[in-house]
């Protein structure tokens, strides 16, 4: 999945990968980057938590789902989860309705985003997960992470996403946004808004 995703987004080049009755292995070429989980990063949480938004947005745009060979759905993680003999509440077997179907990095938790000295999202790592799913499967994971890195305090955070244009998706025959048809000028919009006030507007949409 690293040698995939390097056609498009920055991974580390995969020099030497493989595995013994106890152990795997990966050797990649190093990247100058740091986890967002670095000490540094670790005393600039609201630098950290920003970039690791801002490049999971990035690589979701960057990778073509209709090229992906691999899924990482509700459906997918369910049965992988009763392989490893993991019960799932009943109240998670139904899989909510797609947002957007983008090929998500399968463990977007903060320590697997590199940032560069200036605080930018730079590379990706531990793509053993990567596959096809609704793009909240892997915003769920890296929000999930800010607590567990940064403690909590981050549930309190307004979330925004934006884009500047949308795409066909296989609407009209066509996968990006070469004509000026409804599915590409229309910009999506979501907001999450933390406060108690906001709660009778969860999942609505206007």
């Amino acid at each position: 999945s690293v040698r995939w995703a390097r056609r498009w987004t920055l991974v580390p080049e995969v020099l030497e990968q493989g595995q013994d009755d106890a152990h795997e292995w990966l050797v990649t070429v190093a990247i100058d980057a740091s986890s967002a989980v670095d000490p540094r990063w670790a005393a600039e949480p609201e630098s950290a938590v920003r970039a690791v938004g801002v490049g999971l947005r990035a690589l979701h745009d960057a990778l073509p789902v209709a090229e992906c060979p691999w899924e990482w759905s509700t459906h997918q993680r369910i049965a992988d989860a009763a392989e490893r003999g993991t019960i799932v509440a009943e109240d998670l077997l139904q899989a909510p309705p797609i947002d957007r179907p983008v090929v998500c990095h399968g463990d977007a938790c903060m320590p697997n985003t590199l940032l560069d000295a200036d605080g930018r999202p730079t590379a990706f790592v531990d793509l053993a997960a990567l596959g096809t799913a609704d793009r909240w499967a892997d915003i769920a994971v890296a929000s999930m992470s800010t607590a567990w890195n940064f403690g909590p305090g981050w549930e309190d955070t307004l979330i925004v996403f934006t884009s500047d244009h949308g795409d066909f998706l296989g609407d009209h025959w066509l996968g990006e946004k070469e004509f000026l048809l409804e599915q590409a000028v229309g910009v999506p919009l979501i907001v999450r808004d933390p406060r108690a006030a906001a709660d009778v507007t969860r999942g609505t949409v206007d």
